[in-house]
């Protein structure tokens, strides 16, 4: 399974599922949780927080040349 494969998979699962980052992390085939949080970030210019075990926000990384996000979920 390609990274960008289960990049997409991971993000589909912090939108609708309740599941924690980590939970997440390793259900889409990545061990560490630095390095998913980094490629996340990389591909989706966007950055996943947490506020709880069960609460995960991800919040857009703007770009002040283009103004553009590739998600947005609150």
């Amino acid at each position: 399974m390609s990274k960008i494969y289960r990049l997409q998979k991971a993000a589909q699962l912090l939108v609708n599922t309740e599941n924690n980052i980590q939970e997440i992390a390793t259900d889409c085939g990545f061990d560490d949780n630095n390095y998913f949080s980094k490629l996340f970030k990389r591909h989706y210019h966007s950055v996943i927080m947490s506020n709880s075990k069960t609460s995960e926000h991800i919040y857009p990384v703007t770009h002040e040349d283009t103004g553009n996000t590739h998600l947005d979920h609150r």
